[in-house]
């Protein structure tokens, strides 16, 4: 997962400024919203995370949350690889990032 962050890393900028055509500060500004969103999305995991433990039922371990955000991180880099409009780049970003957050 570390690998795809340092992907992520390197290629969102370039990805959202053939996207959107926009300046290198609205670039830098539309990524750093999307990294708040990441904040909220670790905070909301590790609190549902810690809530399973000692609950009875499928999801009651820690490793049960890995899955969702692995696939969410997926399918945000399946997306943008397929397109390259705007409207798809940006929630997939997002997704990825929201997935990524996730698991921290």
């Amino acid at each position: 997962m570390l690998a795809s962050w340092y992907g992520y890393a390197l290629v969102a900028p370039d990805l959202v400024q053939r996207a959107t055509h926009a300046s290198a500060a609205v670039v830098g500004y539309t990524l750093a919203g999307m990294n708040i969103l990441g904040l909220f999305a670790m905070l909301g995991g590790s609190a549902l995370s810690d809530r399973a433990v000692g609950r009875p039922g499928a999801w009651n371990s820690r490793f049960a949350f890995i899955i969702p955000g692995c696939l969410m991180v997926a399918s945000g880099f399946l997306a943008c690889g397929i397109s390259g409009h705007a409207a798809v780049v940006l929630p997939a970003l997002a997704v990825l990032v929201f997935g990524y957050n996730m698991l921290q």
